[in-house]
């Protein structure tokens, strides 16, 4: 079992590319990228949740893809289990500790919010 998530985060792919934020770390000014995503509101779920950080960080409705398999670590360095959870129609890829993250996809283009300072896609 998933401990309770307080955070989500969106693993977001656009037209074959993985799109990340970009900008200075908030803590030691260093460039920084990440995943999109954030916490958790009250009354809100894991799924309203993801969708409404990645549209307030890029602007897009994205689609939420329901993984065949939830995965959990505790710590970064710990092993991999595969965990049975009941979740909504749509399953999150993995579990870290308090957060969840899922896999999206869109076909629209990206725009900047006041939330990020750049929005960085990689590929093969």
């Amino acid at each position: 079992m998933i401990n309770q998530p307080k955070t989500v985060g969106v693993y977001l792919n656009l037209n074959g590319f993985y799109a990340f934020a970009f900008g200075p770390n908030q803590h030691e000014g260093k460039l920084g990228i990440a995943r999109f995503g954030g916490h958790i509101e009250e009354g809100e779920t894991i799924v309203e949740c993801a969708l409404r950080e990645v549209r307030e960080e890029t602007a897009l409705e994205v689609t939420l893809i329901s993984s065949p398999v939830t995965y959990k670590i505790d710590f970064w360095d710990s092993q991999l289990i595969e965990v049975e959870d009941e979740y909504e129609d749509l399953k999150p890829i993995l579990g870290i500790g308090q957060n969840v993250m899922f896999f999206a996809q869109s076909t629209d283009e990206p725009r900047l919010s006041s939330k990020n300072n750049g929005i960085i896609l990689l590929g093969r």
